[in-house]
């Protein structure tokens, strides 16, 4: 005990500095870090407007059949998060998930056709 009469677990933890904390930070109001932007295949151009068309008509075509994205991905045999880094064009679609894609959504070669776009050696 102290001459306040307090004894050290009377300590108030949130008055303790954490031990990455700058000196005085606890003056500035809060800004939460930046995020990060989302990698995307190609950051601008042709090959990230084919990923957007493909992620689009994947799009289009899921929602007019009324799937979620969990539902799709069970009928197509794939996990429900490469579906959605597909539709977010963060992750490049596969041929065999295009051609997938096609057979469970009934939509003849459309995605697989995107799919060459996508893939096509750009110049």
């Amino acid at each position: 005990m102290d001459i306040t009469g307090t004894t050290p677990d009377d300590e108030d933890p949130v008055d303790q500095l954490r031990p990455n904390a700058r000196p005085g930070a606890e003056d500035q109001p809060y800004s939460p870090p930046p995020e990060r932007a989302p990698e995307t295949p190609a950051a601008s151009g042709p090959a990230q407007q084919a990923a957007e068309a493909f992620a689009a008509e994947l799009i289009r075509l899921r929602n007019d059949r009324g799937l979620s994205q969990l539902v799709l991905a069970r009928r197509m045999g794939y996990n429900k998060s490469y579906v959605t880094h597909v539709e977010r064009c963060t992750q490049a679609p596969t041929q065999p998930f295009a051609r997938q894609a096609d057979l469970v959504l009934g939509s003849g070669e459309i995605l697989s056709g995107l799919w060459c776009a996508y893939h096509r050696p750009q110049n």
